[in-house]
């Protein structure tokens, strides 16, 4: 995480752009962490419209940012708790003004407190509790996965709430 945070900081970062499926860097992700998940009882789900959405895209890179916010989304998240990935098309919007890829992980874990919120996706910043609880990291993972989003030309956010799980969605464009 040093390392990509440096390297994005010094621009020498770089994309390696091929055409791929978003939906099998999904599953890919999910299989991976899926031995995890089960030992603490979490549901890992998949949603797919369409069944195939093919993008320009780092497959590397986006496997970080998916393994991120799905591994939050395990670390954070109680036994018997649950997480799911959905991958659609959304047109284009006020948000967003060009047809784009939504991805969007949401859990039903222990949640963000909205002061924390706005700093989630700052270097080294970590949701209070975290470290008392026993989870820790190296409050990077946010900030990379928001670098690589920005730099595939996209957006990426959350909406949560202390006790009430997490949802980060991230659009890219489908181009």
């Amino acid at each position: 995480d040093l390392l990509d945070i440096s390297k994005i900081e010094a621009g020498k970062m770089r994309l390696n752009l091929t055409v791929v499926d978003l939906g099998e860097v999904v599953q890919h992700v999910i299989d991976t962490l899926g031995t995890w998940a089960k030992t603490k009882d979490i549901k890992l789900e998949k949603i797919l419209y369409p069944d195939k959405i093919e993008i320009l895209m780092d497959t590397d890179r986006m496997v970080q940012v998916l393994t991120n916010l799905i591994g939050n989304g395990i670390k954070f998240t109680n036994k018997g708790g649950s997480i799911s990935v959905e991958v659609k098309e959304r047109p284009p919007d006020e948000l967003f003004p060009e047809v784009a890829v939504q991805v969007t992980v949401q859990d039903t874990g222990i949640g963000i407190d909205y002061e924390d919120i706005k700093r989630i996706f700052d270097k080294f910043e970590q949701v209070k509790g975290v470290n008392s609880s026993g989870i820790g990291g190296t409050g990077l993972g946010l900030p990379i996965a928001k670098e690589i989003i920005q730099m595939h030309g996209g957006k990426i956010w959350v909406e949560s709430s202390k006790g009430c799980g997490s949802k980060f969605t991230f659009l890219l464009p489908m181009q």
